[in-house]
């Protein structure tokens, strides 16, 4: 008979930053009542039929497309997101001592270095975190804030206006150029996350992607092939 192991959410990160996503839990586990069985492993044959067998197929980033994802599961803590590297760095955060909203800040600051098509400093912050002790959920807005110049009379100087046909956010601003742009909130929202719920420096959750920063790093050919110039694709290089 296998030993079942019972896991429970002790702490949990969404974070949205740039364009990428960030996922990170630690866990806490606790052993199954004596006598407790694994449950029975279903098949694509089974009624009802399992929810991984309508799974998307080709999801893999190489080897056989045909192949779904493998599962993945662990007792302590686990890191998702797109760049291994990133993973590994948020999951090496968390061996470390340090939580849930640490890894994920590691997590975020890594792919800033390894994925940069995907995920900038210049954006911004969005992230839902739950703590589990206090059983509340707390969300973090951290969208770029306007420039303290960027006042009324200023825009009003340079001929926009508020426009009564729309009164909806952003009336009357010009639709692009730099005068709508804000200033990027994606590392104040790291930093407020931290400050409240991290349990690390602001400096140690950064030391991976500065490391990565400064030392180089393996780049993937997922990360090359968006990067290639039409010529050079047509080549077949």
């Amino acid at each position: 008979m296998q030993k079942v192991t019972i896991v429970a959410t002790v702490q949990l990160l969404f974070m949205v930053s740039g364009g990428s996503c960030v996922f990170a839990q630690t866990l806490a586990g606790a052993q199954a009542p004596p006598g407790a069985q694994m449950p029975p492993r279903a098949a694509c044959g089974a009624e009802p039929q399992p929810a991984f067998c309508s799974a998307v197929r080709g999801v893999r980033a190489e080897g056989w497309p045909a192949q779904s994802r493998s599962e993945v599961m662990a007792q302590h803590g686990m890191v998702v997101t797109s760049q291994p590297l990133a993973a590994q760095a948020g999951l090496q955060t968390l061996l470390r001592g340090g939580n849930a909203i640490d890894a994920a800040v590691t997590t975020a600051a890594v792919l800033n270095v390894v994925e940069p098509m995907m995920v900038g400093v210049g954006g911004d912050l969005f992230a839902v975190i739950y703590i589990a002790k206090d059983k509340k959920i707390y969300v973090l807005n951290a969208s770029g804030t306007a420039p303290s110049g960027a006042t009324v009379a200023h825009f009003n100087a340079l001929g926009y206006h508020w426009n009564p046909k729309n009164w909806g956010p952003g009336s009357g601003m010009p639709p692009s150029g730099i005068l709508p742009v804000t200033v990027p909130g994606a590392v104040w929202g790291w930093q407020a996350a931290l400050k409240r719920f991290g349990k690390l420096t602001f400096k140690e959750v950064l030391a991976p992607a500065v490391q990565y920063a400064e030392k180089g790093f393996p780049y993937h050919w997922r990360n090359a092939a968006p990067n290639r110039t039409p010529s050079r694709s047509r080549r077949g290089t």
